[in-house]
């Protein structure tokens, strides 16, 4: 489905390529991803320190990864309904109330944290997903290039680059304040956010021909399953996250286990997580430069392969930390490599007047599966603990590997996709036409 003609150029009209309203917009986002980031480093040193549980640490990760994906069709109409801009801008308001919510349950002192914690994390999740969906559906109404890839290399950037200092500014912080300070740091951000929205102008009409938030939802899962191109894209991603989340935590695992007999397991890990975060940043700057010139196919489809290789095989396979970083920075900015034309493509065939709905469908289809897959990759290697502990990790890590790689070439050989990945010609295509 085409977009409007018309809207395109009234929104062209109010915010040009190149115009500093898209920098102001992303570049308040970026701060507030420090905070974020922040507190929930703060966060999770806060709940440890009280309940000395990695089980509580868990819960925490499951509240927030039901909210963000499994009800991310829900706020993607949401979105939709009400408008954009006005879905970020609420968005913004409730992760700032969410985050002096916080200071004042930290600032309450030990034994008050758990009761409240829970239900913020979960409104939080619910407001930060809505908030990536309509910041994601803005770059189609703010920029006008037929290819999006490069703009979201710099969105990217914006929001990963900040987040290397998170750790520190969240210590320092709760050292030498108190906890609480990182969460007011938070909310403060996301008020930035809520004044730089005030100023920008970019939200299309609101689209309320749909009443019921279970229609809207499933109406952007149908307009998935309608276009083969799309349809068989969020396949193969849905197998991918399979694989991902099979191998996800035996990696860890893995790196703190032979760890341990180098240079200690905290350190392992630690240099290991340094060197994903540099790949990240690395591949965003990459893609920032370059990534409107590497084709799509080879990008998206042909990145798994390296993924699953390089990034799980290639490390299970070796003891070396040396191997172990190289094979984190690769992984991480083949990630950002794919993502960022992945995301391109979502926000050139999909109608913008729906792409809430549709970009939260696309979530649950394609990362849906992940939380389970994790589960799943610890079930297997305690099934394999027999064969010895490092064993079972590698065994498990390298499954997913191969796994991630055959998804991959089965996503090359897909005439749907292959079509779907053809290099845009105008701002927004019909994905009907781009998949047999």
């Amino acid at each position: 489905m085409p977009a409007d003609p018309g809207d395109g150029e009234r929104m062209a009209s109010r915010v040009r390529p190149g115009d500093r309203a898209f920098l102001l917009l992303w570049g308040a986002q970026a701060v507030s991803s420090l905070g974020a980031s922040a507190a929930s480093f703060a966060l999770t040193l806060q709940v440890f320190a009280e309940t000395g549980s990695a089980l509580a640490l868990s819960a925490l990760t499951v509240v927030a990864t039901v909210a963000s994906i499994y009800c991310a069709p829900l706020t993607g109409w949401a979105a939709d309904r009400i408008g954009h801009r006005r879905a970020a801008l609420a968005s913004n308001a409730v992760l700032a109330t969410a985050s002096v919510g916080m200071a004042a349950v930290s600032a309450a002192g030990p034994g008050r944290l758990l009761a409240i914690v829970y239900p913020l994390t979960f409104l939080s999740a619910l407001a930060s997903s809505t908030l990536a969906l309509t910041l994601t559906a803005s770059v189609r109404r703010m920029r006008q290039e037929a290819d999006l890839t490069r703009i979201n290399g710099i969105t990217s950037l914006l929001q990963d680059g900040p987040t290397l200092l998170a750790p520190v500014l969240g210590a320092a912080l709760s050292a030498t304040v108190a906890p609480s300070a990182v969460f007011l740091v938070d909310a403060a951000t996301s008020l930035g956010c809520v004044a730089a929205l005030l100023v920008v102008r970019w939200d299309a009409p609101p689209d309320r021909r749909i009443r019921n938030p279970f229609r809207g939802a499933r109406d952007g899962i149908a307009w998935i399953l309608r276009h083969p191109g799309p349809r068989r894209l969020q396949l193969g991603f849905g197998a991918l996250n399979l694989a991902n989340g099979i191998a996800a935590s035996a990696t860890t695992a893995y790196v703190l286990l032979l760890g341990a007999g180098g240079i200690g397991s905290g350190a392992s890990l630690a240099a290991f997580s340094i060197a994903g975060s540099a790949g990240l940043l690395a591949g965003a700057a990459l893609v920032a430069a370059r990534g409107d010139r590497i084709p799509r196919l080879a990008a998206i489809a042909g990145a798994a392969l390296v993924l699953g290789l390089v990034g799980r095989v290639a490390l299970a396979s070796t003891a070396l930390l040396g191997v172990w970083i190289a094979a984190a920075v690769v992984r991480n900015v083949v990630l950002q490599v794919q993502g960022a034309p992945l995301t391109a493509v979502w926000q050139e065939r999909t109608p913008p007047e729906r792409q809430g709905a549709i970009l939260g469908a696309k979530k649950l289809l394609g990362q849906g599966f992940y939380p389970p897959a994790v589960l799943l990759g610890g079930a297997l290697t305690v099934a394999l603990h027999p064969l010895g502990q490092e064993t079972a990790l590698r065994v498990v890590v390298i499954a997913g590997g191969l796994g991630e790689a055959l998804v991959g070439l089965a996503m090359l050989r897909s005439h749907g996709i292959r079509a779907l990945l053809a290099r845009p010609t105008a701002p927004a295509a019909d994905p009907a036409s781009a998949g047999g």
